[in-house]
């Protein structure tokens, strides 16, 4: 999750950007979501800040992780949706 960091470089947080995609969608395939749930808020604003950071492409892929992440856990889609809803260009 250190990936996402602003202290990391871009190629790095936007390499973990897709990570969180294919680490969602491997667990929740193996109906481990379980593993990701305490990391969720942490994970959440780390792709914020990136989709907030650079250009529309690298938007878009933050969004795509941030639906598979919201897929880990329904309650979860009700705390953040305020965060998510204020993103520019959306």
């Amino acid at each position: 999750m250190t990936g996402l960091a602003d202290s990391e470089p871009s190629c790095v947080r936007i390499c973990s950007v897709r990570a969180v995609y294919h680490f969602c969608d491997n667990l929740m395939s193996k109906n481990q979501t379980e593993l990701l749930k305490p990391a969720l808020q942490t994970v959440l604003d780390g792709l914020l800040s990136i989709a907030q950071s650079y250009g529309t492409e690298v938007m878009a892929l933050c969004l795509d992780s941030i639906q598979s992440l919201l897929k880990v856990c329904n309650r979860f889609i009700l705390q953040c949706q305020l965060q998510i809803g204020f993103l520019p260009g959306l």
